[in-house]
């Protein structure tokens, strides 16, 4: 697990929801933290998955407001083995993943993750 964006120092409490929008070939993660918006854009993104706080395991909140990069997961090589397209529309997918406080976690295929200022 590799940590690519660190959401910084905040109070517990601050924040205050989130957003999730899958366009085209990428999807943006919106979270308003202090009133503060801080996005993420998933480039290449090929699948997504949200699951509720009550239904995280300890692995989901080891991400706890820092999207990581799984790397090649099992999800991630049986979602590659199914897809049964002739001509992939990726080149390499990584798994990547943000717990968000009571919200809960994000998990997304996507070749790149980057932090939209």
């Amino acid at each position: 697990m590799k940590t690519i964006i660190t959401l910084g120092e905040f109070d517990l409490g601050s924040y205050i929801g989130c957003t999730f929008l899958h366009r085209g070939r990428d999807a943006i993660l919106t979270m308003n933290i202090d009133n503060e918006e801080i996005s993420i854009r998933f480039e290449g993104s090929k699948y997504y998955q949200f699951t509720a706080l009550h239904n995280c395991t300890s692995d989901m909140i080891s991400a706890y407001f820092k999207l990581v990069d799984l790397g090649k997961t099992g999800e991630l090589s049986l979602f590659i083995e199914n897809d049964s397209a002739t001509l992939k529309s990726y080149k390499n997918l990584s798994h990547f993943r943000i717990f968000l406080d009571e919200a809960g976690c994000f998990d997304v295929f996507a070749e790149q993750a980057i932090r939209v200022e």
